[in-house]
């Protein structure tokens, strides 16, 4: 699990042991992997995930509950889920805030992933077709790599090809 990951869900956890009942809690962080991306994506709206948290804790009981996670998360998904994922201005303005402000400002640092996969970012794009010179369709691209162009048909049938 990566850093920022590592310290979202410590946030989180936090969050549950500080407002919940400690059997609530502890029957909360069972299995908490889904609420965890429940309150991320909250997060991401603009909120504060703890106080999310908070919210959907505070005054309502989890008596006779199955998964108090899921009826947590079930919460902060009916409180929160009309909510889109917010614009930000800069790689850095997405990481979640870090207990630790070593840790948070070489997380800022660090480029994002999709920058690292190949070394450094060509200044000019390399000649060849595949490189915007012309447009190609799915369709011819699929043929040039041999992949099947057609839509595929009921379960068990050849599909239509092409």
């Amino acid at each position: 699990m990566d850093h920022w990951r590592a310290a979202a869900y410590a946030r989180y956890a936090r969050a549950v042991r500080d407002h919940s009942e400690p059997a609530d809690a502890d029957q909360i962080l069972k299995d908490a992997d889904r609420l965890w991306r429940t309150v991320r994506n909250a997060e991401l709206a603009g909120l504060d995930g703890a106080q999310v948290i908070r919210a959907a804790v505070a005054g309502r009981p989890f008596t006779g509950a199955r998964s108090h996670s899921a009826v947590l998360d079930a919460r902060i998904r009916e409180d929160t889920g009309h909510l889109r994922p917010g614009v930000r201005d800069s790689w850095s303005a997405s990481l979640p805030s870090f207990g630790d402000p070593e840790l948070a400002r070489y997380m800022a640092e660090l480029p994002p992933r999709w920058t690292t996969g190949s070394g450094a970012l060509p200044s000019t794009p390399p000649a060849g077709p595949r490189c915007g010179r012309r447009r190609r369709s799915v369709r011819s691209l699929k043929t040039e790599i041999g992949e099947p162009t057609g839509r595929p048909g009921p379960a068990g049938s050849a599909g239509t090809g092409g």
